[in-house]
């Protein structure tokens, strides 16, 4: 199988390289063609698959001589944005130009996985697509979804579809790897053989049909100074209990964001919250599941945490006095040492300023407070690393 490091090293220097024009090339063709070469490079190094489909499509457009890198970067690209139909057809360009085991074994593993589909529907009522059983390959997911967003679009489809099940309207389809190109016709519903709605749910249908694999997926990360706030405890309630925390520390957050589609996403986390103040030194780690939302440029994130502290220092409030402890010391002199456990919530905004890759960088805003045997308030502003969201992924 194509590997994304052997197509995009290889695009990278057919864009650095010098090509040899055609007879009769002008010499803007052939400045055109490499300027569009290096954007290619620079997209597909960006994980910009739109980008690197678009330049590739303006390639061809040029009639300018094409590599097999050329193919190459634009099957990538076809594959990751689910339209394997017109990747299929990019590799057997560049197989024309160039025999390769490589190519021919990506050829062979289309060939074996899809079969060639053509739905006919109307776009003025689109009908239901579903997949019955969602695969777990992401090429194969992509395609499905890909192919989804068609119909619901423009009524109809053509192209390759992962073999399988499918529901389409009221009617069903089967896809055979490799077999003779189908045509399923659903302007006119309730035929032979049609799918009730509740017959659909019942097999799945409404389940796939909302849940089709994470439109995105990647890590997210949070680090940076803060300050960790815990008020005095309760002496009436409490006959002993650590005085007021009000201490610099920092704030580190680590964990997963998956993508549901649109602009919403859900993220599992760790974080820590340190405080290290003269006389109190504190350490906060918590375990949460976030609601993210990415509107643009920004990234929300908010849910419920549980947490546990471990604390030592000086400084005690409470009922106890020199007669009852026998210690001549003050309470505010005294030292202590242990744990607090209790739920809680955190939260942070982040302002993407650039991306890399697949990682946006962020200037981050978090905070969090955890309740239970005792309240603790963190806060910090710092940098953090978010997956890199196309709009066009959307």
């Amino acid at each position: 199988m194509i590997t994304w490091l052997g197509w995009a090293v290889w695009a990278v220097a057919s864009a650095a390289e010098p090509q040899e024009d055609a007879p009769g090339a002008s010499a803007r063709v052939s400045a055109e063609a490499a300027a569009l070469r290096a954007e290619m490079a620079q997209d597909a190094g960006r994980s910009l698959w739109a980008g690197v489909d678009e330049a590739y499509v303006a390639l061809v457009a040029l009639h300018a001589p094409l590599t097999p890198a050329d193919h190459l970067a634009g099957f990538e690209a076809a594959r990751q944005m689910g339209r394997m139909a017109e990747g299929l057809e990019r590799l057997q360009a560049a197989l024309t130009l160039e025999p390769s085991p490589e190519v021919e074994g990506e050829i062979a593993r289309i060939a074996a996985g899809w079969g060639a589909v053509q739905i006919e529907g109307s776009w003025r009522r689109p009908p239901r697509f579903v997949r019955e059983r969602m695969p777990f390959g992401p090429d194969e997911q992509r395609s499905i979804e890909h192919a989804r967003q068609e119909v619901e679009a423009a009524g109809s489809f053509r192209g390759l579809l992962p073999a399988g099940l499918y529901l389409v309207g009221d009617q069903e389809l089967e896809v055979v790897a490799g077999g003779e190109p189908q045509r399923l016709d659903v302007r006119r519903p309730g035929r032979s053989g049609a799918v009730e709605a509740e017959e659909a749910e019942r097999r799945g249908g409404g389940f796939q049909a909302m849940f089709r694999g994470p439109a995105w997926a990647g890590l997210a990360l949070q680090v940076g100074p803060g300050m960790l706030v815990s008020p005095a405890g309760d002496a009436a309630a409490l006959s002993v209990s650590p005085g007021q925390v009000m201490a610099p520390g920092a704030h580190l957050a680590a964990g997963v964001e998956l993508g549901l589609g649109g602009i919403v996403a859900f993220a599992p986390s760790l974080s820590w919250d340190g405080a290290f103040g003269a006389d109190v030194v504190a350490n906060r780690g918590a375990a949460g599941l976030s609601l993210v939302l990415r509107p643009g440029a920004v990234r929300v994130e908010v849910g419920p945490t549980f947490g546990v502290v471990a604390q030592s220092g000086t400084g005690v409030t409470g009922t106890l006095d020199r007669q009852q402890d026998g210690d001549p010391r003050p309470n505010e002199a005294l030292p202590y040492r242990g744990y607090a456990f209790g739920p809680g919530a955190a939260a942070s905004v982040g302002w993407t300023v650039g991306h890399r890759g697949p990682f946006a960088l962020q200037v981050v805003v978090a905070g969090g407070w955890q309740g239970g045997e005792r309240d603790y308030v963190a806060a910090s502003v710092g940098l953090g690393l978010a997956p890199w969201v196309e709009r066009a992924r959307r």
